[in-house]
């Protein structure tokens, strides 16, 4: 965590610092409170494009209105999201995604939803049946033709039921995955992208891009692979149930 980050510092925003005087005159501030809001206005803009039938096409069409669900809307916008570089609030260079400095990077709306006259291309799967308990088939998504000049990013994103409650926290390393709590998934999912070069696994990144290889990840409904050059025109997307106790 975080997942996404959005300009939180120097926005205006409808409130004079005073809740008494109910005036509505703008105020410039910096924190999560200027974040969020932007955030969840780019949801909304994301959830109206496939309400309104912007996919496939990426031209409105009523006949093509959908309504998303949450993990679509929360792929769409991670999977548009940019990394970030400069210097935080320690004065250190900022650690590329995923990290907890900046999740999967600042949302950016045009790179995650696809517009007829762009050349970035967008496709979506709000799998609404899922798997059953104890299964352990797998998606497959095969594409051809894949351009080696755009970025190939696939983003696996699901709505898990409730997990136990957790035990008091240890004191985690960031960089010692053996001090962590143990992972708390109900459903666990993998994702892995195979190309001519190699399989990369969800999650598996270095310096800020996949990397073949790697132990699928047990602990996050969220994964992704980004491959920044593709050289290989045929690639395979994989979906697989790793773990399903209670099915959807």
């Amino acid at each position: 965590k975080p997942d996404l980050v959005a300009p939180g510092c120097t926005t205006s925003a409808s409130s004079d610092g005073d809740v008494g005087s109910y005036n509505c005159s703008l105020r410039g501030s910096c924190g999560t409170s200027f974040a969020a809001p932007i955030l969840a206005g780019a949801a909304a803009l994301a959830r109206q494009y496939f309400t309104d039938g912007y996919y496939p096409s990426g031209t409105k069409r009523a006949g093509d209105s959908l309504t998303p669900s949450a993990a679509l809307l929360k792929a769409v916008l991670l999977n548009g999201a940019v990394s970030i570089d400069g210097l935080d609030n320690a004065g250190e260079t900022v650690s590329p995604i995923p990290s907890n400095e900046q999740g999967w990077g600042r949302v950016q709306l045009d790179r995650g939803l696809a517009f007829a006259d762009g050349a970035r291309k967008l496709y979506v799967d709000d799998e609404r049946a899922g798997f059953d308990a104890g299964e352990t088939r797998a998606i497959r998504y095969a594409f051809s033709g894949v351009s080696s000049v755009l970025p190939f990013k696939v983003t696996l994103v699901w709505t898990d039921f409730p997990g136990t409650v957790d035990v008091a926290p240890r004191v985690p390393q960031l960089d010692d995955p053996s001090t962590y709590n143990p992972p708390l998934l109900v459903n666990d999912l993998d994702l892995d992208v195979q190309t001519a070069f190699g399989t990369f696994a969800g999650n598996v990144f270095d310096n800020g891009v996949s990397t073949p290889g790697g132990a699928p990840d047990r602990r996050n409904n969220l994964e992704q692979v980004l491959i920044m050059s593709p050289t290989s025109r045929e690639i395979v997307i994989r979906v697989a149930a790793a773990n399903i106790q209670r099915p959807h």
